[in-house]
């Protein structure tokens, strides 16, 4: 299957509450990193910039979980 199959099959449940958490989380990040609140502090924003692409990658990861079953 490639990515995108991959991504829009049927996710088990717990991959699921991953996928939820942390693109929220990693949306949150970038939202703060982007709007100004931490510009005088740049290591504050670099870290908060990776920590949104490494949140991201993680729900990359979790969606494109398949359930076993679907694949029959």
């Amino acid at each position: 299957m490639k990515l995108l199959e991959r991504i829009k099959a049927k996710t088990p449940k717990k991959n699921k509450l991953g996928v939820k958490v942390s693109t929220i989380l990693g949306a949150v990040s970038l939202a703060v990193a982007e709007s100004g609140i931490v510009d005088n502090r740049p290591v504050i924003k670099i870290a908060l910039q990776v920590l949104s692409l490494k949140l991201g990658a993680v729900a990359v990861y979790n969606a494109q979980k398949v359930e076993e079953n679907v694949n029959d």
